[in-house]
């Protein structure tokens, strides 16, 4: 009698836990989730970070985000996820940006731009539109040396993306098969466990 050969055991991914899902752990659990077993952990009941909405006597809320701020690693996730930013996100640019209240003075309307911006603060505060200039042109050269016009490996901004183990090649891919939650790209999710006391506290991880 012939004995079969033995299985060989299946290959198992290492494990990775994000603490957080708002929008830097979701995408870094998307672009780990090919190479990872990707566990998410969120002190909230919803992911989603500053990207979230609060709900109470009806009424709804969007707790933000404010401020679209650096596109350009939007973009290239989105890419890296085999799709745009333009396919997927809805964005309308709002004009007035925001609305400034103070107490005991006029609400201010900022306007996005920056011959819109400096002509605010020269009318706020004669001359200081030139040092909101200056230091928007700062700001500017900061902003590209992090994305832009360096090699990719020396980029700072992007470094987080592609580390451990070249994360950043990952793309859509299909998590363990369990009844846990899922992110849209397969990794687990865990919103906290809310204990029947309100004294005590819930989960407390991510922010």
């Amino acid at each position: 009698m012939s004995v079969p050969p033995a299985s060989k055991p299946l290959a198992t991914k290492p494990r990775a836990v994000v603490i957080g899902a708002g929008v830097a752990g979701l995408a870094a659990a998307c672009l780990m989730a090919k190479d990872y077993d990707v566990t998410v952990l969120e002190k909230n009941t919803e992911s989603g970070g500053r990207v979230g909405r609060l709900r109470d006597g009806g009424f709804l809320w969007d707790t933000g985000p404010s401020w679209l701020l650096m596109p350009d690693a939007y973009k290239r996730f989105y890419q890296r996820m085999g799709t745009t930013m333009e396919a997927e996100l809805d964005l309308v640019r709002l004009d007035p940006a925001y609305r400034v209240f103070h107490e005991g003075f006029d609400p201010v309307d900022v306007r996005s731009g920056i011959p819109e911006v400096r002509a605010l603060f020269d009318a706020l505060s004669p001359g200081d539109g030139e040092k909101v200039t200056a230091y928007l042109d700062s700001a500017t050269d900061t902003y590209r040396m992090a994305v832009k016009n360096v090699p990719v490996h020396d980029v700072f901004l992007r470094s987080a993306f592609s580390h451990p183990s070249d994360a950043g090649k990952a793309g859509h891919s299909a998590a363990s098969a369990d009844d846990q939650p899922k992110t849209p790209c397969g990794a687990e999710f865990f919103p906290p466990h809310r204990p029947e006391n309100p004294a005590i506290s819930g989960g407390a991880l991510g922010y």
